[in-house]
């Protein structure tokens, strides 16, 4: 699950552990190293080939310096809290009303680019293979390009004709019950009757998929740490979904939507009640509760796909801020 690549130099401690109270160190004890994945490659390199005891009694720099423009700086700044960002997402969105309503050719435009956008990058996530401009072609022209599995093609149309449902689903007001996530989940799935999974030895395998049914059949993940997380068990589904859909019910309109929509995503992806198209159900969720409070859809990128993940992680284990604040931060660059 690679992350996007950097376009900041990292620089690393030569030294990585220093006892503790210890000064930082110098500019001249950084080693430039480019893209992330480097520098945790170097990182357990130096920790692999260092000697046990040199670690005793020390703990590892919690800064990463950045060089950009100038000389070293040390990226020590807090990371901002959900409330703070939650501040910024209201006194923007008052601007974002001002601007609005655009004339209908504008409208029209950045209907077009955000359908395609939000079609590309939800798929890539969950592994597709088409290209932006692969998707755009096929969704503008219907035609299709050699060596690309056609199922990747039907998924990027199904979940464009997710988004205009949405989109008009979002304006009648409609209850969000568990009918309208069956009925998303079978457009999402239209013309998909399997799905590639992992089988027992590793071997790539077609499974039978349900659409729009809950799942029968338990279903895991491995996550980035390489240990593998199960999701709710198949008995407990329905359970789970009939209260995720009353607390959509009860804080719509009370809770803040920012905070509904990061709420509801998470607990979706926590359950995963279909056999497939969790992620990108989950995503178009969280953007239906932004748009009936007003808020413009967000957009996951594909080079954000690592840091998504790990929020989503630290949420398995009790901490939901960071995917809080992963959330806020998109919607408050939506907004400008």
């Amino acid at each position: 699950m690679p992350r996007g690549p950097l376009r900041d130099r990292v620089l690393l401690p030569l030294t990585a552990p220093c006892s503790k109270g210890n000064d930082l160190p110098s500019a001249g004890s950084f080693l430039p190293i480019l893209g992330g994945d480097l520098l945790l490659d170097a990182l357990n390199r130096h920790l692999r080939e260092s000697s046990a005891d040199a670690f005793q009694g020390t703990t590892m720099l919690p800064h990463i310096a950045f060089l950009v423009k100038a000389p070293v700086l040390w990226h020590n700044k807090p990371m901002q809290t959900f409330q703070s960002i939650l501040k910024e997402i209201d006194q923007l969105f008052a601007g974002y009303q001002a601007r609005r309503p655009l004339s209908p050719d504008e409208q029209a435009a950045r209907y077009a680019k955000l359908r395609l956008e939000w079609t590309y990058h939800s798929n890539a996530i969950e592994g597709n293979s088409l290209t932006l401009s692969e998707t755009q072609f096929y969704l503008r022209e219907g035609l299709t390009s050699e060596g690309k599995p056609f199922t990747d093609y039907v998924a990027a149309k199904n979940h464009a004709e997710a988004i205009d449902w949405l989109f008009d689903y979002a304006k009648g007001r409609k209850p969000i019950t568990e009918g309208f996530i069956k009925d998303l989940n079978a457009l999402l799935h239209k013309g998909i009757t399997t799905q590639s999974a992992l089988g027992w030895g590793g071997e790539r395998i077609a499974r039978e998929i349900s659409p729009g049914a809950y799942k029968t059949r338990p279903n895991h993940v491995l996550t980035l740490s390489g240990e593998i997380h199960h999701y709710v068990d198949p008995l407990q589904v329905h359970g789970e979904m009939e209260k995720l859909v009353e607390m959509i019910g009860a804080e719509e309109g009370k809770k803040h939507p920012v905070e509904l929509s990061a709420a509801v995503h998470y607990e979706f992806t926590r359950i995963h009640p279909f056999d497939d198209c969790n992620g990108r159900g989950a995503r178009l969720l969280l953007n239906l509760i932004l748009m009936r409070a007003g808020f413009p859809p967000i957009v996951i990128k594909i080079e954000e796909r690592r840091r998504y993940i790990e929020a989503l992680e630290a949420g398995d284990q009790g901490k939901r801020e960071p995917f809080y604040v992963f959330v806020a931060e998109h919607v408050r660059q939506s907004l400008q």
